[in-house]
């Protein structure tokens, strides 16, 4: 089966849907599909273009056996709602021409990955025209998000937007998501239930195992046996709401022995640093993304 990938995020992204799609299509490509993926540059989630990689031309190389096409992509520096908007639109863009690259490819299946839902107009279009099978599989619904965090106003042009969101959704061969409640929701936008799959994101329970010792990482980032640490690890973004973990750590700050950790990076961490700094917290601690081969030690 000739599969394509078409997602803003790949591998080697360490956190969030670039870690997913990375182990995705190598898995596939060992089960004996032909699989090209069609994404970005890694940026995520420190928001800038790793290096060795460029932000301006496409490039092509097969890592695991995946053939990866990286299409040029904008990433500013400081994030906010029209240069987000801008940063998804140069992708939709630029990963049109990189799919429609693959005509001739005559693929069976194209996995389209939301977001950015900007990228579902040209997936539909190639697929009427190759004859694949379109699945939107939807990580985030950047919309609700979008409208939710009130980084657009939820007037006539979010009753449009949501209008054309359900049109898209209702075109797709298939739409998977993650959860259960996420499902609700796109049967909500309109997703007939037997178009409707239930993919859920994954672990690995031969790496991450109670069994693994973590004292010496607690001693060495200096906190005692006693300690009662509060743990958040991933992408600090304003959706992410962590302010709330922050209003913990102040409601609990008579507490010495509970301890906040925010580990790894985004566009939010120096929001989220200079709140705590402002309420003089002493139980809040921030580290850098670390290294995947000390994930298990610091869960």
């Amino acid at each position: 089966m000739k599969f394509i990938l078409n997602s803003l995020n790949y591998s080697p992204e360490l956190t969030g849907i670039g870690k997913y799609n990375g182990e995705l299509c190598p898995e596939l490509q060992k089960i004996g599909f032909d699989v090209t993926a069609v994404v970005a540059p890694p940026y995520y989630p420190e928001w800038r273009i790793k290096s060795g990689f460029s932000r301006f031309l496409y490039s092509q190389k097969v890592d695991n056996g995946v053939s990866v096409l990286r299409c040029p992509l904008y990433v500013p520096s400081k994030v906010t709602t029209i240069k987000r908007l801008i940063h998804l639109g140069s992708f939709a863009i630029s990963s049109f021409f990189g799919l429609f690259s693959k005509l001739f490819q005559k693929p069976d299946v194209v996995f389209f990955v939301q977001p950015t839902l900007l990228c579902a107009p040209a997936v539909l279009l190639f697929c009427k025209i190759t004859g694949a099978k379109s699945v939107m599989h939807i990580q985030d619904y950047e919309l609700d998000a979008l409208f939710g965090l009130g980084m657009m106003n939820d007037g006539k042009t979010a009753k449009y937007a949501r209008k054309v969101e359900c049109w898209l959704l209702s075109k797709f061969d298939a739409v998977s998501t993650i959860s259960y409640s996420m499902m609700e929701n796109a049967i909500a936008k309109g997703v007939s239930k037997d178009k409707l799959i239930f993919f859920p994101n994954w672990s690995d329970t031969d790496f991450v195992t109670p069994s693994v010792d973590g004292n010496a990482l607690r001693m060495e980032w200096g906190f005692t046996a006693n300690d009662k640490i509060a743990l958040y690890a991933g992408n600090i973004g304003k959706k992410q709401g962590l302010e709330l973990v922050i209003q913990a750590a102040d409601k609990l700050k008579h507490k010495p022995e509970i301890k906040f950790l925010i580990v790894g990076t985004g566009s939010h961490v120096s929001e989220l640093k200079k709140l705590s700094t402002d309420l003089g917290l002493k139980n809040v601690f921030f580290k850098p993304l670390q290294p995947w081969g000390k994930v298990p030690e610091m869960l």
